[in-house]
């Protein structure tokens, strides 16, 4: 299997970023080293690229802590979530942190500024 992996990753580098696509892959970036409420915090890191976040699929539990590292910030852009009645301006290298609702279900989180329709937003699952 190693054998393998040593084949295919240089061509991956050798012929692009093609191999692997950041949106087709969901990740939950739990840092399982740290703790809060005696579940680890859910932690994502997103690029707020001219395009949109390049995060738009969250899933974590109820009542967990949520962390996010705003990185490669383009333009003035904010982070919304209404139901929790959250908004906050996004600065490069910000870590947003709240903690997620005890009712599961699917809360959509946006910019407000002008980005209406534009890949400014995605979906926070609150898992059963």
């Amino acid at each position: 299997m190693q054998i393998k992996w040593l084949f295919v990753l240089p061509l991956c580098l050798l012929f692009g970023a093609g191999c692997f696509s950041s949106s087709d892959v969901t990740i939950d970036y739990t840092d399982p080293s740290t703790y809060e409420n005696g579940m680890p915090i859910a932690y994502y890191n997103v690029w707020v690229e001219s395009d949109g976040f390049d995060v738009t699929y969250m899933a974590v539990k109820p009542g967990q802590t949520v962390q996010i590292d705003f990185q490669w910030v383009d333009g003035f852009h904010t982070f919304v979530i209404d139901e929790f009645g959250f908004r906050t301006e996004i600065v490069e290298g910000q870590i947003v942190e709240f903690v997620a609702p005890d009712a599961p279900g699917t809360y959509r989180y946006y910019s407000d500024v002008d980005d209406a329709g534009t890949g400014f937003e995605g979906e926070l699952v609150i898992l059963e």
